[in-house]
C-alpha cells in the first residue's frame, strides 16, 4: 500500500506539468501566430514604399 500511495501523487503531479505545458505551448502558439500575422500586415504596407522589406 504505501508504495502505491507514493506513486500515485507523483504520477498526479506529472499529469498536471504535462497538462500546463500543453496549455503553455498553446497559448505561444497563438502568440507567434498573432505576431506573425502582424509582420505580415507591416511587410505589405513596407513593400509598397520600398523593396527593401519583400
Amino acid at each position: 500500500l504505501s508504495e502505491g500511495n507514493r506513486t500515485r501523487p507523483d504520477k498526479l503531479e506529472r499529469d498536471l506539468v504535462l497538462k500546463n505545458l500543453l496549455h503553455c505551448q498553446k497559448e505561444v502558439c497563438t502568440l507567434l501566430e498573432k505576431m506573425r500575422h502582424l509582420a505580415r500586415k507591416k511587410g505589405r504596407k513596407c513593400s509598397g514604399k520600398s523593396s527593401r522589406w519583400e
